[in-house]
């Protein structure tokens, strides 16, 4: 493989990042290999000393995604880059049982997290509906002049009742994304540390 070869499938598999960090990763790669080329190595000897383009592909993108969701911990692109970093580091040298560890546990955060958004989801809707459905009913009766008695005002009550509940359960439910979402992104770094490792010190 050559440096054109390396840095081709690495740009190809951060293609996922925003353009500034990719050039800065790019940068970085095209500087070791000048560096090394100025120190009288060839190429076959820089690659063979770098992990693939795969495994540096991963632990950018994993960096990049742990530090998005440091900043923005509420967006869910950032808990789906953390959750995909997790994912990532099946790519990365370690052993069968480690590998089908960060699977489990990447499937597990998987779940919590789709299942409490169904959830939520669901139960907004369902306030939603049932103000929906309360009010149009007291409509029917205001409308038709049947809603003089006391039916009109208990619907209309149960209708903002219901339009309360709906603001009360999707901002309890929103505060709560949020917590789950920073939980995520702990775990997904801790995951990542644990098994893909901080290998700078070994570069050393």
């Amino acid at each position: 493989m050559t440096q054109t070869e390396f840095m081709t499938q690495l740009a190809n598999r951060l293609i996922d990042i925003p353009l500034e960090e990719r050039r800065a990763a790019l940068d970085f790669y095209n500087n070791y290999f000048q560096d090394a080329r100025d120190e009288g190595r060839s190429d076959a000897e820089v690659i063979a000393s770098l992990e693939s383009p795969a495994q540096i592909a991963a632990r950018i993108r994993a960096e990049f995604a742990f530090a998005q969701a440091r900043r923005d911990p509420a967006n869910p692109k950032n808990t789906g880059r953390v959750l995909a970093a997790v994912f990532g580091i099946l790519s990365l040298p370690i052993t069968v049982p480690a590998a089908i560890v960060v699977l489990a546990l990447g499937i597990a955060l998987t779940a919590v997290l789709l299942a409490f958004v169904l959830t939520a989801v669901g139960i907004v809707l369902a306030c939603v509906g049932t103000a929906f459905l309360v009010g149009l009913n007291a409509a029917v009766l205001l409308v038709t002049g049947a809603g003089t008695g006391a039916m009109f005002p208990i619907l209309l009550g149960m209708a903002l009742m219901a339009l309360g509940l709906t603001v009360l359960f999707a901002t309890v439910f929103w505060l709560l994304l949020k917590l789950l979402a920073r939980v995520i992104a702990w775990a997904g770094r801790g995951i990542y540390r644990l098994f893909a490792g901080n290998r700078k010190g070994e570069a050393k």
